[in-house]
């Protein structure tokens, strides 16, 4: 990492520093010096100020003979973030501390359409949260929400907002009214989770990274150039409403064929059940239970089951189409697919891979890598808190 020795950086600086000692620790003073390129004495004044601050510990090694080092390691034990996912049904709270350990996870369901009802159940599970943990609030450093729609983070407001419980605007605003002990943060659900994937799971192997996000909607996120990019109005991403068959399904948008119509999870299993209804050639009730529901219809088109391939094979064509498209205008060298795409197994990524590639003949050596999320339980409330803890970083 580059660090620069001159007062006007010192913020970059004690960020590039706690940066290094979050992803070596423990560390000693010296291997720090050496992997910056800095100065002992900077070093040294950097890791004052951070401890004076409460972000890092030094303690003495375990000695081998002779006098042991100081080892320095992040301070994230008594430091929490909160991150919560707003789903229409559903809100998901998961309490964090800055060591990165999920320490407890509530669900709120959602029953009436009022922010005012919501926000008092939020306040009161997160106090409950408190208690039980014996948690104080100005130990919260941060609070991070998810939303399945884009946000304006410029005039605080939410884009095509299908949650009917979420103002239209000011949603920062009337949450801080709510939790004003902590910096509040709010993203795109398939943003956070591609800056996640790139950054704690790949490990910004990739440069340019597109990922994909197939369920009942359909979105995705964007790194570009080693920053996450959402565009010039917030919109960077939306691809569900992206046209892969004129004469197919009619959309919500009042359009025909949209991606969101044939590649989504709802689209499958209402393909595969009206298919069923008119009495398609089918032998999944010898396998499964009804209802059919996508996990029981992807494991049935990995056994040959002929309705489920028909509805499968129609679902990759169609997202194939769409994902061609995609790289081409985006040019990454890594593409990551979740959703239904976790029920995959590799043989389906590879038919995924080799469809694409059919249709871009002149980028065949120059084609990216496409595969799976890393499936990890909590998998969304962490990369929440990562997001949550990134933004705190660039505020040091």
């Amino acid at each position: 990492m580059e660090i620069k020795n001159t007062k006007s950086l010192k913020k970059y600086n004690k960020k590039a520093v706690l940066t290094e000692i979050i992803n070596r620790q423990p560390i000693s003073r010296a291997k720090l010096s050496d992997y910056l390129d800095v100065s002992h004495t900077t070093i040294s004044n950097l890791i004052h100020e951070l401890k004076k601050e409460g972000l890092i510990i030094e303690k003495r090694s375990q000695s081998t003979g002779g006098r042991p080092p100081k080892l320095l390691s992040f301070n994230g034990d008594d430091k929490y973030n909160i991150a919560i996912i707003f789903k229409e049904r559903v809100i998901l709270i998961g309490l964090f501390n800055l060591n990165n350990e999920l320490l407890e996870r509530k669900i709120i369901k959602v029953t009436r359409n009022s922010f005012d009802i919501i926000s008092n159940k939020l306040e009161k599970a997160i106090d409950q949260i408190f208690n039980k943990k014996n948690i104080q609030k100005n130990n919260i450093y941060g609070i991070g929400g998810s939303l399945p729609s884009c946000y304006q983070d410029s005039n605080d407001k939410l884009i095509n907002s299908n949650l009917a419980y979420l103002p239209n605007h000011n949603l920062k605003r009337e949450l801080k009214e709510v939790f004003d002990y902590a910096n509040i943060y709010i993203e795109n659900y398939a943003n956070i989770e591609a800056f996640y994937e790139w950054n704690n799971k790949l490990l910004r192997k990739y440069n340019n990274l597109l990922y994909i996000v197939a369920e009942d909607k359909i979105g995705s996120g964007l790194i570009i150039d080693n920053e996450l990019y959402k565009g010039s109005f917030n919109k960077a991403g939306s691809i569900e409403h992206i046209i892969v068959d004129p004469n197919g399904k009619k959309c919500a948008c009042g359009k025909n064929g949209c991606l969101v119509t044939t590649s989504s999870i709802k689209a499958i299993e209402d393909d595969f059940n009206e298919a069923l209804w008119k009495g398609s050639d089918t032998n999944i009730e010898e396998l499964f239970e009804s209802p059919y529901d996508f996990k029981k219809i992807i494991k049935a088109y990995l056994k040959d089951e002929p309705l489920s391939k028909k509805i499968i094979d129609n679902f990759l064509k169609y997202f194939s189409i769409a994902l061609a498209n995609i790289i081409k205008i985006i040019d990454p060298q890594a593409v990551v697919l979740c959703g239904l795409f976790d029920e995959f197994d590799e043989t389906m990524i590879d038919t995924v891979h080799q469809k694409v590639k059919n249709s871009m003949q002149d980028y065949e050596n120059s084609f990216p890598t496409i595969m799976k999320r890393t499936i990890e339980k909590n998998y969304q409330l962490k990369a929440i808190n990562s997001y949550i803890f990134h933004q705190l970083k660039t505020k040091i």
